[in-house]
This record gives structure tokens, C-alpha cells and sequence, in this order.
């Protein structure tokens, strides 16, 4: 796919705004960053749907290893390296580290239990994001009847989104809680307070441009 200045500019903005939570520069900043995350989840959606819908396309199958194994070269090695250097400062520090902490940031469990660090969660979801998306479009196209077998990918995404959904309300305000669509995976940091977040990435998914629904 081809460089789309649009898009970076987007992901300049998505940068911007969660800086604005983490460093407290301004009230106003760091109220409207929690965008952020969602817009990155949103960019991941349209970028990686468009992918396999443009490889359905031009081969007529989605090759599922060699997604698996670019998504995997991509992510896997800085993130791997940032747990061990994680791991080896703490044992320097004399800091123990639950094994339960531990193994819930390596198999990318964080939006379920709490892992090496407060930030991760959000990889966690874009990891289920990668395994499920290409085993749900490969599936459509296997049973799918006719020449059109993502033309269902609409409603899917939709429903999908407005199950997800959920809200939690408390003394102070009510938020929404983000979702991870099809394994609906909880997350409950006080930071994910936007919109169903990769459930809104799964909704673009669905109006991607390559789509041959």
C-alpha cells in the first residue's frame, strides 16, 4: 500500500492527544486524549481491513500465515525486547515481579489482567484485532455464497459494534467502556473511557474503499 500523507498526519494527531493524557500539560488537553487511543484504533482498522480486502481481490484468498508472520515481524521483536529489558531492570533493582504480571503481558492479556505496564493494554487489543479480523474474513469467504462474500461485512461490524458497547457509570461520571469486538474483552482501565474503541475499527473496517462486498 502506498504511503498515504493523510493518514501519517492522522497518526500525528493520535501521538499528540495521548501525550496529552499522559502529561498533564493541560486540563483540556488531557480530557479529549483518550481520542487518541481510539483514533489509532480506528487508522488500524481501515489500514489492516484494506490489506486483506485488496490481497482477496488480487489473489482471490487471504493468505492467513504470511499475514500472521508480517504482523509478527512487525510487532513481536521491540515489544519482546522492551518485557526482557523490563524484566532485567527489576531483577537489578531487587523489584520482584508476580509471575501472573508476567505472563499476562507476554501472551497479551493485559486488557484482562494487569501487566508490566499501565500502557500495554491497548496492544493487547490490537493484537486480538490481528488474530480475529483475518480468520472472520476468511470464514465469509469460505461459506459465503455467490461472487460477493463480504457483502454481509457491514451488518457483522455493525452488530459487532453495538454489542460491544457497554457502559459504567459511577459517583463522579459515567464512561463508556471500551470493547475488544467478536471475544468482547473487558477493559477496565480508568483510561479507556471512549467510545467502544476497536469495535469502531471494525465498523471502518467495513466501509474500507478495497472491499469487494
Amino acid at each position: 500500500m502506498a504511503r498515504n500523507r493523510g493518514l501519517d498526519s492522522l497518526r500525528g494527531l493520535a501521538i499528540l492527544l495521548v501525550l496529552g493524557v499522559h502529561v498533564q500539560a493541560s486540563p483540556t488537553w488531557a480530557k479529549v486524549g483518550w481520542l487518541g487511543v481510539d483514533l489509532f484504533f480506528v487508522l488500524s482498522g481501515f489500514l489492516i481491513s484494506n490489506l486483506l480486502f485488496s490481497e482477496y481481490k488480487t489473489h482471490g484468498s487471504i493468505n492467513l500465515k504470511s499475514f500472521y508472520i508480517r504482523r509478527g515481524f512487525k510487532l513481536y521483536p521491540s515489544f519482546y525486547f522492551l518485557v526482557l529489558a523490563t524484566i532485567l531492570y527489576c531483577w537489578i533493582a531487587g523489584r520482584g515481579i508476580r509471575l501472573g504480571t508476567a505472563l499476562a503481558e507476554v501472551t497479551f492479556m493485559q486488557n484482562y489482567f494487569t501487566g508490566l505496564w499501565g500502557h500495554t493494554w491497548s496492544l493487547a487489543v490490537e493484537e486480538h484485532f490481528y488474530i480475529l479480523l483475518p480468520l472472520s474474513l476468511v470464514c465469509m469467504a469460505r461459506f459465503a455464497r455467490g461472487g460477493k462474500p463480504f457483502r454481509g461485512t457491514p451488518v457483522l461490524f455493525l452488530v459487532v459494534a453495538l454489542t460491544s458497547k457497554g457502559r459504567i457509570c459511577d459517583s463522579i461520571h459515567c464512561c463508556s467502556e471500551c470493547c475488544s469486538p467478536i471475544i468482547l474483552i473487558s477493559n477496565r482501565r480508568e483510561y479507556r473511557n471512549g467510545p467502544a474503541s476497536t469495535a469502531s475499527g471494525f465498523s471502518l473496517a467495513a466501509s474500507s474503499p478495497s472491499c469487494p462486498a
